[in-house]
């Protein structure tokens, strides 16, 4: 009991949410009903829905091992960094599973998102914490209004523009 102390509260949050999200895959995210010719019901495993349920079920293994004291580090990739990348990829494949599963849809569906969202923004606070930054490259600038593209690197800028060949045509 100790060691569930220690972990951290937006661990646990994550943990909870995506582990409530694993289980509500297996309920009807749509429904609806054709009258005597039966019922239309599916889950989050069908089609493109088992790679979210897939990455939800990944997801939470990874948290569970993070929240045991797995470390991994690549080089400049950390666990950290690790955990709000995972946390990115399931709230962008749930987005695309509830907008394009639009007919239909229950309120299995609805929770999910709220859910996915839930985990997004937890992993994300959580990332702050951890002092986890997002390294734009030069000549990108995200405080200011304007979003800054280098048109040429600053080594050709100064080198002359070369002209085509234009041959003139003979009439």
């Amino acid at each position: 009991m100790e060691a569930v102390m220690k972990v951290p509260h937006a661990t646990k949050g994550v943990i909870a949410c995506t582990g409530v999200y694993v289980l509500l895959s297996f309920f009807s995210w749509q429904r609806h009903s054709f009258g005597a010719a039966g019922v239309y019901a599916q889950t989050l495993w069908h089609g493109f829905g088992i790679i979210v349920a897939l990455t939800a079920v990944a997801y939470l293994g990874w948290e569970l091992c993070r929240a045991m004291g797995v470390e991994v580090s690549f080089g400049r990739v950390t666990s950290p960094v690790l955990s709000a990348a995972g946390a990115a990829v399931l709230l962008f494949f749930n987005l695309i599973v509830f907008l394009t599963w639009g007919e239909y849809r229950t309120w299995a569906a609805w929770f999910g998102m709220l859910l996915a969202l839930a985990v997004g923004g937890t992993a994300t606070w959580r990332a702050r914490e951890e002092g986890v930054e997002l390294k734009l490259p030069e000549g990108f600038s995200l405080g200011s209004r304007n979003l800054s593209l280098p048109l040429a690197r600053p080594e050709e800028a100064d080198a002359p523009a070369l002209e085509p060949d234009v041959q003139p045509m003979e009439a």
